[in-house]
């Protein structure tokens, strides 16, 4: 019974994301209530909120589903790596576009107000800090393999490559965000270009 339980509930958790995510696209965030995500839901508006305090919180667990899932996969890409053949600027490239399509199940009038939104919240700026962390985590370790296998120097240590890496990745978003007429293909190239020229200050060079 409890197993049934927790299937319902899972299954209720994604019909909850699955509206919110075609309604703050539909009617933007700022518009969309509580009332609307439940109606979408085919729930009570008490039933919502014992899932979720607030819409923000509910934003935060799309955000983070989307993350995790994407730190899975970049997990599974590491215990499956052959670096020779696929390259390792391709693997930096795959991971660092994995990264910048998390926010992108999102229109861009939807993501201004969306980090509008949080960046007004103390609480759930310090939710999205954590978020970032995670990410990073996940591409340190990739760049710490790389680095014992002698693939890229060790000049600097992961970390701050990581730390590097990652802020070129969120300075493109906020280029995107920010310019109109930018669309997402185009960020998509601007953020491989930004791991070209990490790469490039990172790759092992013949002496």
């Amino acid at each position: 019974m409890t197993g049934l339980l927790e299937k319902k509930k899972k299954e209720r958790r994604l019909r909850i994301f699955s509206s919110a995510v075609e309604l703050f696209n539909s009617k933007g965030f700022s518009n969309t209530s509580m009332q609307d995500l439940a109606a979408r839901s085919n729930l009570a508006v008490g039933t919502l909120y014992n899932y979720f305090s607030s819409k923000n919180d509910l934003l935060l667990e799309i955000i983070q589903d989307e993350m995790e899932d994407a730190v899975k996969e970049s997990i599974e890409l590491l215990s499956n790596l052959d670096f020779q053949k696929k390259g390792v600027k391709e693997i930096l490239k795959e991971v660092a576009v994995d990264i910048i399509s998390i926010p992108l199940i999102f229109n861009k009038e939807t993501l201004n107000e969306i980090f509008i939104a949080i960046l007004h919240s103390k609480q759930d700026t310090e939710k999205g800090i954590m978020l970032d962390m995670e990410l990073l985590v996940v591409i340190s370790d990739l760049l710490e393999q790389m680095m014992q296998e002698h693939l890229i120097s060790d000049i600097f240590d992961s970390d701050t490559v990581a730390k590097a890496l990652y802020s070129l990745i969120i300075n493109q978003m906020i280029f995107y965000l920010y310019n109109n007429d930018m669309t997402q293909s185009e960020l998509i190239n601007n953020t491989q270009q930004s791991v070209e020229i990490i790469y490039h200050g990172i790759e092992n060079k013949p002496k």
